[in-house]
């Protein structure tokens, strides 16, 4: 089980819940902290994380991403 961290909670929705999602993929890392540098990344390109990440095995960590229309 990975360590937990003191790092902010990201947000799960977009900023407008009303904007279509214009496209959807899950992104995966083996290990947490790839999967939170790799999503920190991506919310500053304009992705969104949607749920919470899953845990596939032992060390593969999945978090599903989309991107609204502007």
């Amino acid at each position: 089980m990975a360590p937990k961290t003191n790092r902010a909670a990201l947000p799960v929705a977009s900023a407008n819940p009303s904007a279509r999602v214009i496209e959807y993929k899950l992104f995966t890392e083996d290990s947490i902290r790839g999967l939170e540098d790799q999503v920190n990344y991506l919310i500053k390109k304009g992705w969104a994380p949607v749920g919470g990440v899953v845990l596939q095995g032992q060390s593969a960590f999945t978090q599903t991403m989309v991107r609204h229309e502007d």
